[in-house]
């Protein structure tokens, strides 16, 4: 942002347009007008953080942190993909723009050093972006991500196999019985359902009988899980949207389109999303009715953010709407799914969950409501038990 005041009209006497008193020195307003120094201040008028043209009120817009733009400037440069704020001042984000006041409430990778705004890894507190996760193993003893050769260059670690198949790997693992598989092999070696993790599927299957059976297959059964979905934030937890939005389902993952970073990923397919300009929500054909319903919860909260706290770092927007998932998960009786997203390693979902529970216990339910309509960011105060990422 440029520094200063933009510099003044200098006149023997020119008269102010909000008090009519001549004075000697008058600035420009967006709408043409000039402005003594006493009006601007008692008008609470902010210069444009790139023309530094003050701005009247319907002529520009105003940023929590108290920078104004007007609008003719915000047209000019594009909008960041988290606040969708102008950014003026940017950080590179890949493909994306973020603006330099959203950057500090995404992590860096731990070997890019790149802001992760989507899917991650973590493992012993370090945090991968999906392209260095798929692209490097990781030491067992370290967590450092390993390049072209089988330990680690830091200090001698084996680099991370599965237990099943041997491979070296470095996307999504699971431990069962004290030895790491990847997710494919995982299932097989627990003999657990992939969906539910809590009853036996049959003989060459990783689902259960009971999740092959009730699968939601058309639109008509998945708004009337939204329904239900609806009913239960609105009674249980006293979160409503006003304002009405509109369900797709797709037949593949594939097929959701990828609009923008809210996406909700299982493994690495995407199986919920939503976008808010639109204010469309995606789900998947083909999930158990439950999971369904766990995915339209979550997306459901990103419905009632948009509408109540749409600027926040990235750890609270995810960890909330996990918050209302978890909720209506337990709420469902899938006590082992619940249990698994509280022990999430992830710095966004599972500590931001944690994050959410732990103002819970503090608050209430309704309290929590309050508290994220309230906040930017978590308060210091929720981060001890968040932390604790072994639990």
């Amino acid at each position: 942002m440029k520094g200063g005041r933009p510099q003044p009209a200098k006149h023997l006497l020119v008269r102010c347009s909000f008090c009519l008193a001549e004075h000697g020195e008058v600035w420009p307003t967006t709408t043409g007008k000039r402005c003594c120094e006493a009006c601007l201040t008692r008008a609470k008028f902010s210069a444009c953080c790139q023309c530094e043209i003050f701005v009247e009120n319907g002529d520009g817009q105003w940023w929590d942190d108290g920078l104004a733009y007007c609008f003719p400037c915000s047209r000019k440069v594009p909008r960041c993909m988290w606040c969708d704020r102008p950014a003026f001042e940017r950080s590179p984000a890949g493909d994306k723009v973020i603006c330099v006041y959203c950057q500090d409430h995404f992590p860096r990778c731990d070997h890019c050093a790149a802001l992760i705004h989507g899917d991650c890894i973590t493992f012993l507190r370090k945090v991968y972006c999906r392209s260095c996760a798929n692209r490097h193993p990781l030491c067992l003893d370290c967590g450092t991500a390993i390049a072209h050769r089988p330990d680690c260059p830091n200090c001698q670690g084996p680099a991370r196999a599965c237990g099943g198949c041997n491979t070296l790997f470095a996307d999504r693992w699971m431990v069962h019985d004290s030895t790491w598989y990847c997710l494919s092999c995982f299932w097989v070696a627990c003999g657990r359902c992939r969906f539910c993790q809590e009853l036996k599927p049959p003989d060459g299957d990783t689902r259960c009988q009971t999740c092959l059976q009730k699968r939601v297959q058309s639109m008509a059964v998945a708004q009337d899980l939204l329904d239900e979905v609806q009913w239960f934030c609105q009674e249980e937890l006293g979160l409503a949207v006003r304002q009405p939005y509109q369900l797709r389902l797709a037949d593949t993952a594939a097929d959701i389109p990828k609009l923008h970073t809210d996406a909700y990923t299982l493994s690495l397919a995407t199986v919920g999303l939503w976008v808010p300009r639109e204010r469309m929500m995606w789900a998947v054909k083909g999930y158990p009715f439950w999971f369904t319903s766990a995915v339209l919860a979550h997306e459901h909260a990103h419905a009632w953010q948009q509408e109540n706290c749409p600027r926040q770092s990235q750890d609270l927007l995810e960890g909330f709407a996990a918050w209302v998932e978890w909720r209506v998960v337990k709420n469902l009786g899938y006590a082992t799914f619940a249990d698994n997203m509280f022990k999430l390693q992830c710095p966004i979902y599972g500590r931001g969950l944690r994050r959410c529970l732990q103002l819970e216990q503090q608050v209430g339910a309704h309290g929590l409501l309050e508290k994220v309509r309230q906040l930017r960011k978590f308060p210091l105060w929720t981060s001890f038990w968040a932390f604790l990422d072994e639990v």
